[in-house]
């Protein structure tokens, strides 16, 4: 439905040229939630506002529903107001001092549509995101959840192929968020519309996305499903910047099918190899801290398992947060709130063959 190929976008200031996007490729498949992902700075919105035609390219080419509305190659830019979007933007841009209805209604005067079908129309899109009986109502009157419903609601009142969100969820709290993200997915499969999602949120991104794409420095690192980005990243980066993690670097001592002994500096250990590894070749092995067990009785720790001390627990209401002294490693790991690990314990730390992975050095 989207595709966008060799995308480029620079800003030239007096001292040097920023490549705020840089030869970006990817394609959103209809019907799907397809987010960008990356720090403040990584060219996702940049990349949002071309397809939106807020920015003008400088190199590639953007594809909607295989109408070409943007070559560097044949010279095309077709203006914003003709390309079959709805967008929301992260401040939602709705009017105050209009009512409800009015901001809805909006797209639908300015093409002119008759005063009945706008009535209709505007009053479905209210209906669609439940803010119905709240049409009368300012928009100043509203709380941030159902404001941001409103700019849903104009979004989507002109029936648009493609659904552009921009950082719709940063200026809610943590719970508004949470709920808000459920029902835009919920949403966005009921209406079976394509959309381009922008975010720096990891958990926002996992919980809402099909497909995520990792930017950084103007270029997509990684692309996948959310379970695939998360257990799977292709880059240090993507395993660093989506949850956390820990890093040890191996030596490969030998290989064993998919699977190879590692050398590491908590002692040897046995975990996935990466892509082309061979004995001899040197990875980085990542852990998340979810999949790191902790026993205070060695004959609990099977397979991968090293001696170590709990330096730091942190009570965190859904589990407890691990620092842990493992030789000269620090490791953190995510125990059960109400286990009966202390600070100062000497444990034994477990790690499952399957539940690191590795990617060459």
């Amino acid at each position: 439905m989207i595709e966008i190929s060799n995308l480029g976008k620079y800003f030239t200031g007096e001292r040097e040229t920023v490549n705020a996007v840089d030869g970006v490729s990817f394609f959103v498949p209809e019907g799907k939630i397809f987010t960008l992902l990356g720090p403040s700075g990584c060219g996702k919105s940049t990349t949002l506002r071309c397809v939106a035609g807020l920015e003008k390219p400088d190199a590639g080419e953007i594809k909607i529903a295989g109408k070409v509305i943007y070559s560097a190659r044949y010279k095309v830019f077709v203006p914003p107001h003709k390309r079959d979007i709805g967008m929301v933007f992260q401040s939602y841009a709705i009017w105050p001092h209009m009512k409800v209805f009015d901001n809805v209604a909006y797209p639908l005067k300015i093409k002119k549509m008759p005063r009945e079908a706008i009535r209709k129309k505007a009053l479905e899109a209210l209906n669609t995101v439940g803010l119905q009986g709240l049409e009368d109502r300012l928009a100043s009157q509203l709380s941030g959840g159902q404001q941001q419903r409103v700019a849903l609601a104009r979004a989507l009142v002109k029936e648009p192929q493609v659904l552009l969100l921009d950082e719709p969820l940063s200026n809610l709290d943590a719970k508004l968020r949470h709920q808000m993200r459920t029902e835009i997915k919920e949403l966005q499969r009921r209406l079976n519309i394509t959309t381009l999602y922008v975010t720096h949120d990891q958990i926002e991104a996992l919980a809402i996305s099909d497909y995520i794409a990792v930017m950084n420095k103007g270029k997509i690192l990684d692309v996948g499903p959310p379970v695939e980005i998360y257990q799977k990243p292709g880059s240090r980066f993507t395993a660093d910047f989506i949850g956390q993690t820990n890093v040890l670097r191996g030596k490969i001592l030998s290989v064993e099918g998919e699977l190879g002994r590692f050398s590491t500096p908590i002692g040897e250990m046995v975990t996935m190899l990466p892509a082309g590894g061979v004995t001899g070749g040197e990875a980085l092995i990542f852990i998340r801290p979810e999949n790191i067990k902790v026993f205070k009785d060695q004959a609990q720790a099977t397979g991968n398992n090293f001696a170590g001390a709990i330096k730091v627990l942190t009570f965190l209401g859904e589990y407890a947060d691990c620092k842990l002294q493992v030789g000269e490693e620090v490791l953190w790991a995510r125990v059960h709130p109400l286990s009966p690990l202390r600070e100062g314990d000497k444990v034994y730390v477990q790690i499952d063959q399957d539940a690191s992975f590795s990617i060459p050095a």
